[in-house]
């Protein structure tokens, strides 16, 4: 090869890069818009929910969470999630931007402008996976502290991991021992009200906030959250009086998740519609393409066992429980992204 040829294969090779940088900071630029349109357009973004720390202590009382919007202002924060998420996604699964990749991201961007800490576990993840594809034995601790935003992360402790196991039992005696509780995020006022999710339930339970406060101010307490005895005697006895109704239940939600799908924020708005039939369709593959790389062909694979065995915990978790879209979101780019890796792979082979 002459040295004008390499001199333009070398142009050719930097021109690419430059082409790949460009559509990697497209869209990351892309998912701040997002992030900020749905900040102001839903009707559960950040500017109009949780406003202030005290309420949101009130609801979600998680210190590491509070700390951070203490240091940056809570919208900042999560826009620097968003986008810090998104750049890392692309670098842990080497993503070469289309554009169907702009689409993928909203759920992402969505569960970042609800501006909670359930927005917290989504970003921790994706870190996570891409320390386990760097082979870092570390990772289990950016799982891990996940449980500091939601309480049922702790189903982490069965994945049969030594660093995850660890970093879950500090972070649950370090909370324990400051607040006085194992509730970093739900609570069993929450288990309660999710029986009322079932239309007609044979409770009779209504599935709001106002009726829990209702129930809770009857019985000389202050609100539904600081009655944590109460609601856990409630629930025992309503599923003790009617197991076949919290069977019925179950069923309910768990049919429930895959017409509600992923997190989009677009609900309420022109696009819920769309949004809910593509993403509806995209936790129909994910669930599919779990359990072909669960029973069918299983992996060995961590990063894929971990997106899985989470991904699954979650489906079940949220029908025994409450079942919200965006908490099965916490797992939504990791896994988007494990799939657009495998598929690469494979469309490699068959070149080959």
């Amino acid at each position: 090869m002459s040295n004008k040829e390499a001199e333009s294969n070398r142009a050719f090779i930097r021109q690419t890069e430059r082409g790949k940088g460009m559509k990697k900071f497209l869209l990351v630029s892309f998912s701040a818009i997002v992030f900020g349109v749905l900040c102001i357009w839903s009707p559960r973004g950040s500017i109009e929910v949780f406003f202030t720390d005290a309420s949101l202590h009130k609801f979600f009382p998680a210190p590491a969470y509070l700390l951070a919007v203490s240091i940056i202002p809570k919208t900042y924060l999560h826009l620097i999630l968003t986008m810090a998420g998104v750049w890392i996604w692309m670098e842990a699964f080497k993503i070469k931007v289309s554009w169907y990749h702009f689409i993928i991201i909203i759920p992402y961007a969505a569960i970042q402008a609800y501006a909670s800490p359930t927005s917290i576990p989504p970003f921790l993840f994706i870190v996570a996976v891409h320390l386990i594809k760097r082979r870092y034995s570390w990772w289990g601790w950016a799982a891990g502290a996940s449980y500091l935003f939601r309480t049922e992360m702790l189903f982490l402790l069965l994945f049969r991991n030594l660093w995850v196991a660890i970093s879950l039992l500090t972070f649950l005696f370090i909370y324990i021992a400051t607040s006085g509780a194992g509730f970093t995020s739900n609570s069993p006022a929450v288990f309660y009200g999710s029986l009322g999710q079932v239309p007609n339930n044979g409770w009779h339970i209504q599935y709001s906030d106002s009726a829990l406060n209702a129930v809770a101010r009857d019985s000389g307490y202050v609100d539904a959250w600081s009655a944590p005895g109460l609601f856990s005697g409630m629930a025992i006895s309503a599923i003790e009086a009617k197991p076949v109704e919290y069977l019925r239940k179950c069923a309910y939600n768990f049919l429930n998740e895959f017409r509600c799908g992923f997190y989009s924020g677009l609900d309420r708005t022109p696009l819920h519609y769309p949004a809910a039939i593509v993403f509806g369709l995209l936790f129909v593959y994910c669930f599919c393409w779990s359990i072909e790389n669960t029973v069918i062909f299983p992996s060995k694979d961590e990063a894929v066992q971990l997106i899985i065995f989470t991904f699954f915990a979650l489906v079940v978790l949220q029908a025994l429980g409450q079942q919200l879209s965006r908490h099965v979101s916490i797992i939504y780019l990791p896994m988007m992204g494990m799939i657009f890796e495998k598929s690469a792979h494979e469309n490699q082979k068959e070149m080959k």
